[in-house]
């Protein structure tokens, strides 16, 4: 706890000066920046404001002296000066200074006491446990009960904060305190539901572990004795108990209700009977489950169902024991970490970050599920305790288990701030870390900086120090795929049935899930690609050579067993495979690009099946590194020449070679999500430019260059620029993307040979978009979209640069389609005209008079945008990438008119401008480009994993957890990877949500 020192005094004197008038406006401002409050905000004005404030049950040298202690001292200075001013505050409990210091450390609880002055009288009393849970279940039984739970919680959330960040109580005191609350609000909840006649309730995840955060989801599952057999009931009795927790009211929700890790996931049954539960992981359990399993705990049992169900669980554990599929497990789980989280920018996560809380329990988890066939008392469900009972068992030496603890109680500390500071889910550090310092008693933010790499960097050598040595056992000369490598040079797949169910067995212990398949698919590979070649000894040579490194990397993959006989397809079409293998032996590289192309991407892994002939280039590409990629580009246009064949062809294979270049650099992380994005889109363009002068050109020879007069007889040549808009215009293009485009001739006349210019570049953009669009019977490069043109559907494909600048100028044209014009970017056609396009939209921009209801017009379109989402929508779902637009939209149009910089196409871009003009806060602009990256990343998997146009997550659990594997979310104790993302991406959307509601309130 902070002392009380002489800075009383020296407020004392400050509160006295300018109660009496002799202090200034400068001088009070002078004198609270040197006692530490910032300049940034109205210090002066908070300050009298509390002193207009004063009653004689608060002492103000005393309180503002705290604030001058707290972790952000200006911030609690404001909300003591907003507090105080509550006409209806009762009586302060607790020594001022010290609700001075509460008042800085956390915003959301100091909200709390604004909404409800009456909570203050609650400031200082301890929460007890003990008889929380009959509380609650009284509370429980009123006719407001839902209400009145919501006031109760907020009562004891308060408390708790109190305990934690004034009273410095230990984090596992306070996470335990939080637990034992989730668990009395859920026992009150139950009240009057009847849940006992119906299902016992087991906690998992942080609440099973008695680990709680300030704003944690609750994981449960339900279990039915297997005498309740009317499931129908018991599910109608669930899904009240859940709304009843979850639901939003006035006062907000009791907690986000996650039943995700019950038996199947969101598409199993919502109660199960004990039995039905257990037979599940006998026969289908899988080795996360194992892991989450630890942590259960019965907090409502129903005829000894809970406690039957923990018994019977622990004894399933304990037989499976760590086989090769857990160790898999957590093999997959380390490269997934180290993959996503490899360079210093990504380890602002405390849970995710190498080194971080995930570390430390997958130590405990897979330690514990090592030894416990042993010592079955390692399984526990604290990770303190855990470590504890580890290190008697000698599993972790004693300079080991310390470091673990130590580092562990840094992190939840830290992770508690992180939340409590707004009751946010949030483990994402803040780029001004002087609060966290000052929270966790570091000096300053390096010091703070410090300590956190310190505990990583233990962490990480203690985790790799016990993983290294479990996964050598994988990769030892007698581990399976060695054998498989020996079998294969012996030509034992093929000729010898005896080894079938060896080589089946060893699969599965790789980690194929379907080992008969997949022998199949490897005999496949070690076989001529044609029935009629017969087999060499340099084809069983290099396969097996190449065997171990192969299957190492694929059972890695989400889907083994798919990507192994998609491997096997791709190499097919190379005619002397052991030529491929060969390659493969010389530059292990390209084994693991095709191998990652296969995992990650069924769609660009079949340009390879199904055009061997791109497969050669592509190859020859990857061995020189793709150095030529700048010079096909700048030859692209002598390249489609109609003497060199057919162009449209040729411009196929250049836009899937480049697909496939860009993609293995996206599936490998070794470009971000913006300069992919920005790669696409480049290829878009560079295709459009070619595809219109191959278009133009032949245009011209059939009806005569398109001319206009100007003066009485001068004729000049008129011509079309190409604009695009949306993604393209943003050059935000994904790998499904359409291209939105417009396209304005310069003005009207007509050709050499007599065709009115309207008519001439009508017929150029249709056969334009007929050739991108494959309607001539050729490929198909892109989709091509024409509805934000002036009119819409309704007015002329293209317009003439005259009718379009009226259009605009005209009332016809709505705000919304002004808004559209911010990402205009000329594309193709004539280059000098696209500029004077470009132009005179940005002069309309700037000029452009906004109605004062523009925010609502903005807020009804989104609304209606949103009714037509369907499942997760990642786009048009509430929090999705259009509410990160709109922001970025309406603040262009809002200030463009004085900020010319704003008007930048590509969103990112466009926050950071808006950030560095000062029409956004830095905070918020860093943490909407980042989500928006993150969520145009996702996209992108989903597009590049699934091969189709969909910013929807997969509703099939298997489809989902495919994605997050591919996205790096490895499978946990705390769910399977998809469980995972789709919890982070909830919590995202509800943080964008608040975001959108906040900049683009109404004023």
């Amino acid at each position: 706890m902070t002392q009380i020192d002489d800075k009383d005094q020296v407020f004392s004197a400050l509160v006295r000066d300018r109660a009496t008038g002799s202090l200034d406006n400068p001088g009070l401002q002078a004198a609270l920046h040197k006692a530490g409050f910032g300049l940034e905000t109205d210090t002066t004005g908070a300050f009298d404001q509390i002193l207009a404030s004063h009653r004689d049950d608060m002492e103000l040298a005393s309180l503002i002296a705290g604030c001058a202690h707290a972790a952000d001292p200006s911030r609690a200075l404001s909300n003591a000066a907003r507090l105080l001013s509550e006409p209806d505050r009762p009586p302060c409990p607790v020594n001022p200074h010290h609700l001075g210091l509460f008042l800085g450390a956390s915003q959301h609880m100091a909200d709390l006491l604004m909404a409800r002055p009456t909570l203050l009288s609650f400031l200082g009393r301890p929460f007890d446990s003990l008889t929380a849970p009959l509380r609650y279940q009284q509370i429980g039984s009123s006719d407001d009960a839902d209400r009145q739970l919501r006031l109760a919680q907020q009562e004891d959330l308060l408390a708790i904060a109190w305990a934690d960040l004034v009273e410095r109580l230990d984090v596992e005191q306070v996470t335990g305190l939080l637990s034992r609350l989730a668990d009395a609000v859920v026992a009150g909840a139950c009240t009057g539901l009847e849940t006992d006649r119906y299902f016992a309730i087991v906690a998992l995840g942080k609440l099973g572990g008695v680990e709680l955060n300030y704003s944690s989801d609750i994981d449960l599952m339900f279990v039915r004795p297997d005498g309740v057999t009317d499931q129908v009931s018991a599910d109608d009795t669930a899904r009240r108990l859940i709304r009843r927790i979850g639901k939003q009211t006035t006062e907000g929700h009791l907690y986000r209700v996650d039943m995700r890790l019950r038996p199947e996931g969101g598409t199993g049954p919502l109660t199960r009977s004990l039995e039905s539960s257990l037979q599940y992981y006998r026969t289908l359990g899988r080795p996360w489950e194992r892991q989450m399993l630890t942590k259960a705990r019965v907090i409502f049992d129903a005829e000894g169902a809970g406690s039957t169900f923990l018994a019977a669980t622990r004894e399933w554990i304990l037989q499976c024991g760590m086989d090769a599929g857990a160790i898999q497990q957590f093999k997959r789980l380390k490269a997934a970490t180290e993959a996503h989280y490899a360079s210093p920018e990504d380890r602002t996560d405390i849970k995710q970050a190498p080194g971080g809380i995930r570390d430390i329990e997958t130590i405990v988890q897979f330690l514990a599920l090592q030894h416990a066939a042993k010592q079955p008392s390692l399984l526990t469900t604290s990770t303190l305790n855990g470590l504890e009972k580890l290190r008697i068992a000698g599993a972790l030496n004693s300079i080991e288990a310390a470091r673990l603890r130590s580092a562990y109680r840094f992190h939840r500390k830290v992770e508690n701030l992180l939340q409590v500071m707004h009751r946010i889910q949030t483990h994402s550090l803040p780029a001004d870390r002087t609060t966290l310092a000052s929270l966790t008693a570091h000096e300053n933010s390096e010091q703070f900086d410090q300590a956190l790499s310190q505990h990583r960097q233990q962490v990480r050598e203690i985790f790799d120090r016990h993983f290294t040595h479990a996964f050598a056992a994988l990769d030892s000369p007698s581990a399976p795929a060695a054998t498989l490598s020996e079998w294969i040079l012996n030509g034992a797949l093929e000729n010898d049935p005896a080894v079938t169910t060896k080589v089946e067995h060893a699969l599965q212990n790789l980690g194929f899930l379907h080992p008969q398949t997949s022998r199949i698919a490897l005999q496949r590979a070690a076989s001529p690609v044609s029935r009629f070649l017969p087999a060499s000894p340099r084809l069983l040579s290099t396969c097996a050579s190449i065997a171990p490194p192969l299957l190492d990397r694929i059972v890695l993959a989400p889907d083994p067993d798919t990507t192994l006989d998609r491997f096997e397809r791709m190499t097919r079409g190379v005619g002397a495979r052991e030529v491929l293998y060969a390659q493969f032996v010389d530059e292990p590289r390209l084994l693991e690009i095709l191998t990652d192309l296969a995992s990650g991407s069924p769609s660009l892994a079949d340009i390879l099946v199904t055009e061997p002939h791109v497969f050669d280039d592509f190859i020859d590409a990857l061995l020189t590194g793709f150095r030529g990629t700048a010079r096909r580009r700048r030859d692209l246009a002598d390249m489609a020449a109609p003497e060199n064949g057919d162009p449209w062809l040729i411009l196929s294979d250049h836009q899937k070679l480049e697909l496939l270049r860009i993609g293995v650099s996206d599936l490998q992380d070794r470009t971000t999500t913006r300069e992919t994005l920005a790669q696409i889109s480049q290829l878009c363009v560079d295709i459009l430019r070619c595809a219109y002068d191959l278009v133009f050109t032949s245009a011209v020879e059939t009806m005569g260059q398109p001319e206009t007069v100007r003066g009485l007889s001068q004729r000049l040549p008129a011509n079309m620029a190409v604009l695009a808009f949306g993604k393209l215009g943003g050059m935000e293009v994904n790998y499904a993307s359409d291209a939105d485009l417009i396209f304005v001739y310069s003005a009207d006349g007509n050709t050499t040979e007599g065709v009115t210019n309207a008519q001439f570049f009508t017929k150029v953009a249709e056969e334009f978009i007929a050739q991108l669009t494959g309607s001539r019977g050729g490929p198909r490069l892109y989709r091509i979209d024409t509805r934000l043109r002036p009119e819409g559907t309704k007015g002329p494909l293209v317009t003439s640069l005259k009718a379009f600048t009226r259009y605009y100028a005209s009332s016809r044209a709505a705000v919304i389609e002004s808004q559209a014009l911010l990402k205009g970017r000329a594309v193709a056609g004539d280059a000098t005209l696209g500029r004077e396009v470009f132009s005179l939209i940005r002069d309309h921009l700037r000029g452009l008079e906004l109605p004062e209801d523009y925010l609502a017009q903005v807020r009804d379109i989104r609304d209606k945008i949103e009714a037509k989402a369907t499942g997760f929508d990642l786009k048009r779902g509430s929090g999705g990438m259009i509410d990160i637009e709109h922001i970025v939209q309406c603040l262009q149009l809002l200030h463009c008119r004085q900020h010319h910089s704003v008007l930048v196409q590509e969103t990112p871009r466009a926050l950071e401008v808006l950030a560095s003009e000062g029409l956004l806060n830095d905070v918020d602009a860093t943490w909407l480009r980042e989500t928006y990256l993150w969520l145009r990343r996702v996209e992108m998997r989903i597009q590049i994993a699934m091969g189709v146009d969909s910013k929807t997550l997969p509703e099939d659990p298997s489809a989902l957890r495919n994605l997050a594997l591919r996205l790096g979310y490895p499978d946990t104790g705390e769910g399977d990877a998809g469980h995972l993302l789709r919890s982070e991406l909830e919590s995202v959307a509800i943080q964008t949500r608040a975001h959108f509601d906040e900049i683009l309130a109404p004023h």
